[in-house]
């Protein structure tokens, strides 16, 4: 109806709110990853599109702007708010550049906050049952991506593109250099780092430049590892193809990489059938198993700079802040190890005769 309106009286309808984040997304599609471009079209279609979709470009003001926020703050998680306002404010300044509009209407609004939670980590007793399952069946690759996460604090999809050319059975370590990611076809192939395309997923660089690091692994993953690779050298023998360093740790011998949706699916069955809870008391995801190897790590006095490296931070101040309080006895064991460090100084002076008595005064020697 106010198309028509604006056509009767000579104006052609403006671009809308929706159109023109589309237009910016595309635009932008060939010069960020792939997973990137996928998680903006979602943004727009579960976050924009239904509030303000509609609205004009033109006619979108602050007062609006601050209303969807609101909304959506209360429809959706913090974090989601806060990427989906970041989106807008990005595709509005360029907007402003262009003289589409005089000024950003996200300026005079405040940014969504997202909630910092504690990790939702597993407890001793939890973590030591995922334990001793994934001891049933050492060599199943879903007990193998499990027993990873649980040990070295690796990323699902890290695990996932783990090939057994990074894998050094003999040092008990390995090279994390790949990654998965999850796009659409049209995203992956123009994103023009992607070397390796699969049902949905693609090869990818790590996260960060953190993330390209050496994992070290004790010897419970060895034979894991170990007892994997015999598993899958047999399945290619009874299938009639070699088995190529370049295969998958966790994958199949057609060369297929284990899909994260279906780690996923496998791992939430588990949860259920175990009744997992974490210390949050929420289900635990899989990624809380790389909370959980971080949480137990630095309450068993591994020092952070060691974790941060193992789980690819880009610095160990993001580790310290985030698990260096998560362990509610960590206070009290620091005392207790300060006082038995201090007293046992004080017993080496008094045996060495280091001690000087006072006087009465407390002041003469």
């Amino acid at each position: 109806m106010e198309a028509r309106a604006q056509a009767e009286a000579g104006r052609k309808p403006d671009v809308t709110v929706a159109e023109y984040v589309a237009r910016y997304i595309e635009e932008n599609a060939g010069s960020v990853e792939a997973t990137t471009v996928s998680g903006y079209r979602t943004l727009l279609s579960r976050s924009i599109a239904p509030y303000i979709g509609g609205t004009e470009l033109r006619a979108l003001d602050p007062d609006a702007v601050a209303a969807w926020v609101a909304d959506l703050s209360r429809a959706k998680s913090k974090a989601t708010a806060t990427k989906a306002f970041v989106l807008l404010r990005g595709a509005l300044m360029v907007a402003v550049r262009r003289g589409l509009i005089p000024s950003n209407p996200t300026d005079t609004v405040k940014k969504p906050k997202a909630e910092k939670g504690e990790p939702n980590a597993l407890g001793e007793a939890e973590r030591g049952r995922v334990a001793a399952y994934v001891d049933i069946q050492p060599d199943d690759p879903v007990s193998l991506a499990i027993r990873l996460a649980l040990y070295t604090g690796m990323r699902e999809a890290e695990i996932c593109g783990l090939r057994w050319r990074n894998v050094d059975l003999e040092r008990k370590t390995l090279r994390v250099v790949e990654s998965l990611g999850k796009a659409r076809k049209d995203d992956i192939k123009r994103f023009g780092e992607v070397t390796e395309v699969f049902s949905g997923v693609y090869l990818k660089r790590p996260k960060n430049s953190g993330s390209v690091r050496t994992v070290s692994y004790p010897e419970g993953v060895a034979r894991a590892l170990k007892a994997r690779r015999a598993s899958m050298m047999a399945e290619c023998m009874a299938a009639g193809v070699p088995f190529g360093e370049s295969m998958f740790v966790c994958g199949t011998v057609e060369g297929k990489p284990m899909h994260p949706h279906n780690l996923w699916r496998r791992w939430n069955g588990l949860v259920t059938a175990m009744g997992l809870v974490g210390t949050q008391g929420k289900t635990p995801t899989f990624h809380d198993l790389r909370h959980t190897y971080a949480t137990a790590a630095i309450a068993n006095g591994i020092d952070v700079k060691t974790v941060s490296n193992q789980m690819g931070h880009s610095n160990a101040a993001m580790t310290l802040n985030t698990y260096a309080s998560v362990d509610p006895d960590a206070a009290r064991r620091a005392a207790d190890r300060m006082g038995e460090a201090l007293e046992a100084d004080a017993m080496r002076a008094v045996s060495m005769g280091g001690v000087v008595e006072l006087g009465r005064t407390g002041t003469d020697i």
